[in-house]
């Protein structure tokens, strides 16, 4: 009968060895996670050029923060955070994007879509108004 209590006593041990070895992969999940999560700001500021933006409507000096991804004269992409629905008017300031000839334009949402990285950030296409913009400011 001693057999059968060792036995007992390392299935328990087994399990026990499962259990907190799942648990500490569960934790080091959680705790990569959350990382990324927190420097998901910092990489964007890397990759991208910060520039300022306003919602049709906002106060000029209160500016939102937005990432640029390309630019043309027709059009531009830009990661936001939040949704901004298409068909809404943009005010943007492109004083930290050099080559570019003109500071500051305005724009229409055309296509709004969830951005890969991260959460609540989405990126926009902007159709460029040609007619509203202001030049050397």
């Amino acid at each position: 009968m001693d057999w059968v209590e060792n036995l007992e006593l390392s299935t328990i041990g087994l399990i026990s060895l499962l259990v907190i070895f799942t648990f500490s992969l569960v934790i080091q999940w959680f705790i990569k996670r959350s990382s990324r999560n927190e420097g998901e700001a910092n990489s964007l500021d890397q990759q991208f050029t910060t520039i300022g933006y306003a919602v049709d409507g906002q106060p000029s000096h209160d500016l939102n923060q937005g990432y640029l991804r390309s630019i043309s004269e027709q059009r531009l992409t830009l990661v936001v955070r939040g949704q901004h629905h298409k068909g809404t008017l943009l005010s943007i300031d492109l004083e930290p994007v050099l080559g570019f000839d003109r500071r500051q334009v305005r724009g229409k949402v055309i296509k709004s879509t969830k951005f890969h990285r991260g959460q609540g950030s989405w990126l926009l296409t902007v159709a460029l108004d040609p007619k509203a913009v202001s030049g050397e400011a």
